[in-house]
């Protein structure tokens, strides 16, 4: 959460609602720019999809938009994680915790076989989504070509 707030890609969007508890802890923490809605916790838990579970605190901004490949690749330096099909939120969120964790320099997802970076995924990176940049390529196979010619070096792992 804290991550998603100090996010300058997402300053002054999005609705941050709080417990009250919560919403002195989070008072000094969060930019003057953001203003923080008091709602007792059933009614937080009003505001949120059905199943969802909050602890005192959520807040509702727009998607993160994707970093374009040469922007993501240039300089060709670091780590890059492409993810080939990998459709479920849950381990797409534990790769971007680890990606940020072992410093990759960011994640590039399929744009039609890969989950949004909301929800299930968002709570499973633990805030790297807001971390490490993504970018969101329809032809992975041109995406590496492109890769290559900024100078990068590829290495293909299967999980077999």
């Amino acid at each position: 959460m804290s991550a998603a707030i100090d996010n300058p890609a997402r300053a002054g969007s999005g609705r941050l609602i709080a417990s009250p508890e919560r919403a002195r802890a989070l008072a000094g923490r969060s930019g003057p720019e953001v203003r923080i809605e008091i709602l007792e916790a059933g009614a937080i838990g009003a505001c949120l999809p059905a199943g969802a579970v909050h602890q005192g605190v959520a807040f509702d901004t727009s998607l993160l938009a994707p970093t374009p490949l040469d922007a993501l690749g240039t300089p060709a330096a670091g780590v890059l994680i492409m993810l080939d099909q990998v459709t479920d939120p849950q381990n797409v969120g534990a790769i971007f915790r680890s990606a940020a964790a072992f410093g990759a320099r960011g994640l590039i997802l399929q744009d039609r076989h890969a989950p949004p970076l909301i929800g299930a995924l968002a709570k499973a990176a633990a805030g790297a989504i807001d971390k490490i940049p993504h970018a969101r390529e329809i032809n992975l196979s041109r995406a590496l070509e492109r890769l290559e010619a900024l100078g990068w070096r590829t290495i293909g792992l299967d999980g077999e």
